[in-house]
């Protein structure tokens, strides 16, 4: 199940770069309209947005890869045990 997220949390990552660089998207248009160009910082916050952008989207796949390989390496009754372990220990 969780190989099957890696592809779906990607798509949440980029959705909010996409997002975060709307506004500087936005900026910089309203700038070439009147005939200027962007701020330089315009170019500097959508290069870190790609770069955090990046950053999370391998985060993302690691980490679920891992998990999903992890999750294969335990043997379900010892997850039940320590289901059943943590339930009665909260429930105390």
């Amino acid at each position: 199940m969780l190989r099957t997220l890696v592809e779906p949390a990607r798509e949440v990552v980029s959705l909010i770069a996409a997002v975060l660089v709307l506004p500087e998207y936005w900026i910089s248009r309203a700038h070439r309209r009147n005939g200027g160009t962007p701020h330089h910082f315009a170019y500097i916050y959508g290069d870190g947005v790609v770069r955090l952008a990046a950053l999370g989207d391998r985060s993302v796949v690691l980490l679920l890869r891992s998990l999903a390989r992890a999750a294969v390496a335990v043997h379900p009754i010892a997850v039940a045990v320590v289901v059943v372990a943590w339930q009665v220990a909260t429930s105390v």
